[in-house]
């Protein structure tokens, strides 16, 4: 996409131009007082949120002297999954610039992020520029590899199953999304064949899902999504929905996942899983400058089996 002459464009445009240049929809930029105000769509970085919120701070900054030229010296940054605003961060321009370079400002005072009623924040914001890149109703299309292999066994030195997972989807509103989803299957090994070994973990052909979601950013720290249609084992029909509850600090969360599936192909010649409504809570706790989560799962899974599960996960550096 070509982009507008930035020296010809108004500050505003300018930098909504750069948003969209690396890939951000549905910008909008506003001013509040010396505050820029600025809020974004990520369908681009997707290993976490945190990846598109670092690329959004960098276009900030970059962006200083011309903000601070016209009398901006504040910004709020406004991160929206699927057109929600989920997540915020704040300071000052001048103060992000030197914690990027070298931490010369203290972090208080160049990034402060928050997760709670965002939207509250917009009512008396100044637009400029609204829904700039507009992301609703634009087909995409995810392919990712996948595959199944065993080493090192007594059958064989390496057997393998590889396919494709093929994913068409469209956000239609605010929040929600239809995704399509489908497996084929490239090409295996011996013993994944048709009545050897390993054929029931074969990559299949076949599997398919349909499904319609709907996030929803509620207040005081709540949130909610409803998942409605056809899942890709069985296949099987019905709908999940999770409430979530995230601290003030973040550093504690926990929630509720409730869904119904109904099994279309049960009987005595059924191979897969049957029906089922499995109810899975959890709690996590993550400690403030710790690299380090602890994760409880309590619940009732498929085949009505129940279960506590505690996960320790550690990072380190990257």
């Amino acid at each position: 996409q070509v982009l507008p002459d930035l020296e010809k464009t108004s500050v505003f445009q300018s930098v909504a131009n750069s948003f969209a240049k690396m890939g951000f929809e549905g910008i909008s930029i506003g001013t509040r007082q010396d505050e820029v105000v600025v809020q974004f769509s990520d369908f681009v970085f997707d290993h976490s949120a945190l990846d598109g919120s670092g690329v959004a701070l960098g276009l900030i900054s970059q962006a200083e002297k011309m903000l601070a030229a016209n009398g901006l010296h504040h910004y709020r940054l406004i991160y929206a999954k699927w057109g929600t605003p989920s997540m915020a961060f704040e300071g000052r321009i001048a103060c992000l610039t030197e914690w990027l370079k070298a931490l010369n400002c203290s972090t208080q005072e160049s990034i402060t992020a928050s997760f709670r009623n965002i939207e509250k924040d917009l009512n008396d914001v100044k637009w400029q520029v609204q829904n700039h890149n507009p992301y609703l109703l634009k087909p995409r299309v995810l392919i990712n590899p996948i595959y199944s292999y065993y080493w090192a066994t007594e059958y064989s030195l390496l057997d393998y199953s590889l396919g494709l997972n093929i994913k068409p989807y469209v956000h239609l509103w605010k929040g929600g999304a239809l995704e399509f989803s489908r497996t084929e299957h490239l090409q295996s090994s011996q013993e994944f064949q048709p009545g050897r070994i390993y054929s029931y973990t074969r990559i299949p052909n076949a599997n398919r899902r349909l499904m319609l979601h709907h996030m929803q950013k509620l207040q005081n720290g709540f949130s909610a999504r409803v998942s409605l249609g056809e899942l890709s084992a069985g296949p099987h029909r019905g709908g999940q929905a999770a409430l979530r509850w995230d601290s003030l600090s973040g550093e504690w969360a926990t929630g509720l996942n409730l869904s119904h599936w109904k099994a279309l192909n049960e009987g005595p010649n059924y191979v897969g899983i049957p029906s089922g409504t499995p109810k899975v809570m959890f709690a996590r706790y993550s400690p403030a400058g710790r690299d380090w989560t602890l994760e409880v799962q309590a619940g009732q899974y498929w085949y009505k089996d129940k279960g506590l599960s505690a996960i320790s996960t550690h990072w380190f550096g990257d």
